[in-house]
C-alpha cells in the first residue's frame, strides 16, 4: 500500500493457519468483559503490572504469504482477521489457539484491500477497512469501507463500500499536493469503536499540519449518520500529526490513545504517545491530554489496541528509528497504572524488524494476553503472555 518506507505512519498486512500442538498453552477461565466493545476486561489477576512470555507460536504455513493481523475477543474466542494474497480472511481460535471453525473469506472491495481493523459490537464481529486503487497518485483513490457479520460460520449481514475517500501517501503527492478536499483524511488503519450501542469509525487527518480528524457515526445498516470533526490542535500543540490509534473505555468513559508527531519524517521530528479523554457523545474532548511515559524510544507511534484490565491500561505501540541498515521498527507492549496518573508499570520489546512489517494486535482471554504480529517475509505469529501482578 503506502510505498514510502520512511513514512512512519504507513503499513501493510495479512494471514494464518495451523498451530503445532506442543506449543499450545491453555489459559485460565475465559474473559468476562464489562464494556460492550470488549475494551474493559475483568481478569482474576488484580491490577496486572507485568507480562511473562509463555510461548511463541508460528501460525503461517510455509510458502503462503500472510500479513496485517488484527484480533478481537468475542465469546471467549479470538477472532483473527488477516490479509492474504487471495484476499481478507477470518479465523476463529479458542484459548489454546485451536481453530473453532473453518476460515471465512471476509467482504472485499473491488479495489486492493489493505488495512483491516476489527471490533466487538455487543458480541457481534465487525470491521472497518481500507481499499485503494493502484498506483496511488492523488486523493479519491483510497476508500473507507465497513462490514458487519452474523451466523456460524460468520457471513456478512451488512456491508457498505466507499463510506469516505482518502488521499495518497506517496512522497511525490505529499511534497506536491493538489486537489485536496476540505479536511483531507487518511483512510488507512481506520479505527472501529462501539460506544453506547452505536458504531463509529475514526480516520486521521492527512498532512503534517492536519489536526481535524473524522469520526463517523454509523446507522444500523452502516450508512453514515453523522461525520463528527475532532480537532486535536489544542490538545497536543507540540505534535500535530496523529498516528494510528485506538479508542477504548475506562469505567465506561471513552478515550483515544495515539502517537502525536511534529512531522512525517523521523529525523528531525519528534513523537510522543498521548491519551485524550472524550466527551460521552464523542463530539469533543473532555479534559487534558495525558502523555504516556514510555522509555528508551526514538519515535513512538502506531497504537492499534488498548485494553483496561483491573486498573491497568495495556497498549501496543511502535518505535521507528534509523539504524545501520536503514529504517527499522521496534514493537512494544506497555502497561500503565490508571489510578496513579498512568505511571509506567512495564514496557516489553516484542519485535525489531523491517519498517514494512509493522502491524500487531492483541487481545486478552482470562489471565493471558495473545499478541499477533507480522513477521519478516509476510508471516504471522502469536506470542502468549501471562498477566502478572506484584
Amino acid at each position: 500500500m503506502k510505498k514510502n518506507v520512511v513514512y512512519i505512519v504507513l503499513m501493510l498486512a495479512v494471514f494464518v493457519t495451523g498451530v503445532s500442538a506442543q506449543t499450545r498453552t491453555a489459559p485460565s477461565p475465559a474473559t468476562v468483559t464489562v464494556s460492550e466493545d470488549g475494551s474493559e476486561v475483568i481478569s482474576k489477576v488484580q491490577k496486572p503490572s507485568s507480562l511473562q512470555l509463555l510461548s511463541h507460536v508460528e501460525l503461517t504455513a510455509a510458502g503462503r504469504p500472510a500479513f496485517r493481523p488484527d484480533v478481537t475477543a468475542i465469546g471467549g474466542e479470538l477472532w483473527l482477521a488477516y490479509n492474504s494474497h487471495g484476499g481478507p480472511m477470518l479465523l476463529r481460535l479458542d484459548a489454546s489457539l485451536n481453530k473453532t471453525g473453518p476460515a471465512v473469506r471476509l467482504q472485499s472491495a473491488t479495489e486492493r484491500v489493505t488495512d483491516i481493523r476489527v471490533g466487538n459490537a455487543a458480541g457481534q464481529f465487525w470491521k472497518a477497512y481500507e481499499s485503494m486503487l493502484m498506483p496511488e497518485r492523488t486523493c479519491n483513490e483510497h476508500f473507507l469501507n465497513a462490514a458487519l457479520y452474523a451466523g456460524s460460520p460468520s457471513q456478512p449481514s451488512q456491508g457498505v463500500l466507499h463510506i469516505a475517500k482518502g488521499c495518497a501517501l506517496n512522497k511525490q503527492f505529499i511534497d506536491h499536493p493538489r486537489g485536496l478536499p476540505a479536511y483531507p483524511e487518511i483512510t488507512d488503519d481506520p479505527t472501529p469503536f462501539y460506544h453506547k450501542g452505536v458504531r463509529y469509525i475514526l480516520t486521521r487527518a492527512w498532512s503534517e499540519k492536519g489536526t481535524i480528524h473524522h469520526l463517523r457515526k454509523l446507522n444500523a445498516d452502516l450508512s453514515v449518520s453523522e461525520d463528527i470533526l475532532l480537532d486535536t490542535s489544542k490538545m497536543v500543540p507540540e505534535g500535530n500529526m496523529m498516528s494510528q490509534n485506538a479508542l477504548f473505555h475506562i469505567n465506561g468513559k471513552p478515550f483515544l490513545v495515539a502517537g502525536f508527531q511534529t512531522g512525517m519524517w523521523i529525523p528531525p521530528n519528534k513523537s510522543s504517545l498521548y491519551i485524550l479523554p472524550l466527551s460521552d457523545d464523542l463530539r469533543s474532548f473532555s479534559g487534558k491530554a495525558i502523555r504516556l511515559p514510555v522509555m528508551n524510544v526514538t519515535f513512538p507511534t502506531r497504537v492499534t489496541r488498548a485494553r483496561h484490565v483491573n486498573g491497568t491500561l495495556i497498549i501496543n505501540f511502535n518505535d521507528s528509528y534509523v539504524g545501520p541498515t536503514g529504517f527499522r521498527v521496534s514493537e512494544y507492549l506497555a502497561l500503565f497504572d490508571i489510578n496513579a496518573g498512568f505511571n509506567l508499570l512495564a514496557q516489553i520489546q516484542t519485535q525489531d524488524h523491517q519498517v514494512m512489517d509493522n502491524h500487531s494486535s492483541f487481545e486478552i482471554l482470562g489471565d493471558r494476553l495473545y499478541l499477533f504480529q507480522q513477521q519478516d517475509g509476510e508471516k504471522i505469529s502469536a506470542k502468549i503472555f501471562q498477566l502478572k501482578s506484584k
